[in-house]
């Protein structure tokens, strides 16, 4: 990583937030409250999310935005424009890609050590009863579709109480199964692989150690690209595509609610 340290600007983030520490930590950024900032992580309310994104964009400054980009999609693409024509850096906050166990499982499948993988089994069920299982779907779905490589074709939905199931289809016939949502005292993050040769399980709560390393990664990752000019592995495009497969899955079928 290049020596060169980054100005950033948390706006809408408390001192305890993972985010702030990851910041802080990362020895690739200075944390400041002025305006002239390089960085901004943006973790404001859903309602003001697309405005604030487009005054930061359009201000020249680099942006991780927290949660979904907007509630519509359209408008989210909209937005995933403005950043690629303003020639700014822009990554939503999908830190779970980054997670080493997450990203040794993409580099094996990509290998070739599963074979051809014909299904994803993904369980992100959060301990925190005040965690909305759609917070958590954007970020499984977009593990899922790091973890495979493909796009989301159709989408269905089951609604077990906090527990939401998603029947996912892709390219080449891959299927994905994902349960999110929160249980007391249940926390679990994990990836099940299935392919033509064998399966590939992945716990992305673990190692323990780890601590932020999936939030430093994505940082990591912000970094080099506006520092090299070479493009992120996430982009926009990346939060345009998760919101796609929620607003399908808002209106799929096969829900029992």
């Amino acid at each position: 990583m290049s020596a060169r340290r980054l100005t950033a600007r948390l706006v809408g983030l408390t001192e305890q937030h993972p985010y702030t520490a990851a910041v802080r930590a990362h020895a690739g950024f200075e944390l400041t409250n002025s305006d002239d900032a390089d960085v901004v992580v943006l973790a404001v309310p859903l309602a003001d999310r697309p405005a604030a994104v487009e005054q930061t964009v359009k201000a020249g400054k680099h942006t991780v935005v927290h949660g979904v980009l907007a509630e519509d999609p359209d408008q989210a693409a909209e937005l995933a424009a403005l950043a690629q024509n303003q020639g700014t850096v822009c990554l939503p906050d999908y830190h779970v890609r980054f997670q080493p166990a997450v990203r040794a499982a993409r580099a094996a499948v990509a290998a070739g050590r599963v074979g051809l993988p014909w299904n994803v089994q993904g369980d992100l069920i959060s301990s925190d009863t005040a965690a909305k299982p759609a917070s958590l779907a954007v970020h499984a779905i977009d593990t899922v579709r790091a973890l495979t490589g493909l796009p989301v074709r159709t989408v269905r939905r089951t609604d077990a109480g906090s527990v939401l199931l998603l029947l996912l289809t892709h390219d080449h016939g891959v299927t994905s199964t994902l349960a999110v949502g929160h249980a007391p005292g249940a926390a679990t993050h994990r990836y099940r692989i299935s392919g033509s040769h064998g399966m590939l399980d992945v716990d992305a709560s673990k190692p323990a150690w780890a601590g932020g390393a999936s939030m430093a990664g994505l940082l990591t990752e912000l970094h080099t690209a506006v520092v090299t000019d070479r493009p992120a592995e996430l982009s926009l495009d990346d939060a345009v595509a998760a919101q796609r497969v929620l607003t399908d899955v808002r209106t799929a079928e096969g829900s029992t609610a």
